[in-house]
């Protein structure tokens, strides 16, 4: 009952998010998506800080991936809100689920991870919906502008989940807390530095316009890694990871269809299905 309480909290943390970076978008019209990456990592930031005890338990060789899994993380939130501002939610989320095979890459490449029956069925179906995503005329061809943002958007989150993968490998999966708040404050100190000079006129109105969904969106994002952390523990990744992945995608969707009224094509309908059991298979 209570793994089923945490799975349910996860999923509806992760539409959360999404939604909150599709309100914010339409608040400022595609305006000051620096200060909601900056504003909303410094929230989840505070509250992965909140988590931590003292005395501070940090090891130096931490750093380097904290930097990779800023660069990647950073860039998620960043060109996911872009992405969303141009294009359709549920197909935003769904691909930025397909960053799964990144880490899968890498575990087949560099740590001898066997390949399973599932990865090979998972790899297909993601071929085949990205084939019918595309393969659309008229109103929902897709906008190759949006294209480029998910594509980075994808990037980012495979490089986020891959540096997560190696830490926790390398550490024996400690350092939690630590290794995610420390990466959280590189990416805002980065990112502030880059609003002076991008969009150091956009602060005022992305506060006064947007104070919300970037709240929401940072406290959400630290609900679910605190979830998942403690989930991990209670419930094996090859059933936690498909149920949530499933989840998510699956609630996003139906947000975009009943209160954005986002619509799709049939091959699109058709190419989403398939995706939806390709992240499954991929966690498997």
């Amino acid at each position: 009952m209570v793994n089923s309480l945490l799975i349910i909290s996860i999923v509806i943390a992760i539409a959360i998010q999404y939604t909150s970076q599709k309100i914010y978008s339409q608040k400022l019209n595609g305006k000051g998506v620096l200060c909601f990456s900056a504003l909303a990592c410094a929230v989840a930031a505070i509250f992965f800080m909140c988590q931590i005890k003292l005395p501070l338990n940090f090891d130096v060789a931490l750093i380097p991936y904290c930097v990779l899994f800023a660069l990647g993380f950073g860039s998620t939130v960043l060109f996911s809100v872009l992405a969303i501002a141009n294009g359709p939610l549920s197909l935003t989320t769904l691909i930025s689920s397909y960053s799964l095979i990144i880490p899968a890459l890498y575990g087949l490449i560099f740590l001898n991870e066997k390949v399973s029956f599932f990865l090979i069925i998972g790899f297909l179906f993601l071929f085949v919906s990205l084939y019918l995503i595309n393969y659309t005329k008229g109103d929902n061809k897709i906008n190759l502008k949006w294209l480029l943002y998910v594509a980075l958007t994808f990037f980012g989150n495979g490089l986020c989940s891959s540096t997560q993968k190696v830490q926790q490998i390398n550490f024996s999966g400690g350092y939690k807390g630590e290794f995610m708040a420390v990466s959280l404050i590189i990416i805002v100190l980065a990112l502030f530095i880059i609003i002076l000079f991008k969009e150091k006129q956009d602060i005022k109105i992305s506060v006064k316009k947007g104070i919300i969904p970037i709240v929401v969106y940072g406290l959400a994002n630290g609900f679910v890694n605190l979830l998942v952390m403690v989930l991990s523990n209670k419930m094996s990744a090859s059933v936690m990871f498909p149920l949530v992945s499933a989840g998510s995608i699956t609630l996003t969707y139906i947000i975009s269809r009943v209160i954005y009224k986002e619509t799709l094509s049939k091959m699109q309908n058709i190419g989403f299905v398939l995706g939806l059991a390709s992240i499954v298979f991929l966690n498997l």
